[in-house]
C-alpha cells in the first residue's frame, strides 16, 4: 500500500512540474530568463488560431518537449494582435510564430513558423542550444 500511495504521489507531483508557465510582459521574461540563465521563447498566438491551440494542448503537453522547455526557456506569450507588446526587431509571418532570444533579448537565428509536432519542434528548439 506505501508503494502505491508512493507512486501516487510521484505522478501527481510529475504532472504538476510539467505544466508550462507564459509570461505576459518581455521586461518579466527577460528578469526570469537572466537569473534562471535560460533562453526567451517568444511565441505569437492569436485568439482562434488552431495551430496556436494544438501548439499549446497537444504539443506543448508532451512530457519530452515540456520538460526541455521548462528546463531551457522561458515562454513569452505575445498576442499576434498587439503590435505594441512585440520585442523590438521582430516581426511575425502570422501564428504561431516562435523565435528564440538569449537571455538579453537579442535574436538567435530565424524564426520558426507554423504548428509542428512534439519532435519536430523539440529537434528544432535543440538547434539553439
Amino acid at each position: 500500500m506505501k508503494k502505491i500511495l508512493f507512486l501516487f504521489l510521484i505522478s501527481v507531483t510529475f504532472l504538476f512540474s510539467t505544466e508550462l508557465k507564459y509570461i505576459k510582459t518581455f521586461d518579466e521574461a527577460k528578469n526570469i530568463a537572466k537569473s534562471e540563465d535560460k533562453k526567451i521563447l517568444v511565441m505569437f498566438t492569436m485568439d482562434g488560431c488552431p495551430a496556436c491551440e494544438y501548439m499549446k494542448d497537444v504539443a506543448f503537453a508532451n512530457e519530452t518537449l515540456s520538460a526541455y522547455l521548462q528546463n531551457y526557456f522561458v515562454i513569452y506569450e505575445v498576442d499576434y494582435n498587439k503590435k505594441d507588446t512585440y520585442p523590438q526587431g521582430l516581426n511575425p509571418f502570422g501564428t504561431p510564430t516562435f523565435y528564440v532570444l538569449d537571455n538579453e533579448g537579442n535574436k538567435k537565428g530565424r524564426a520558426i513558423v507554423g504548428g509542428a509536432t512534439a519532435q519536430v519542434f523539440l529537434d528544432k528548439l535543440k538547434e539553439y542550444k
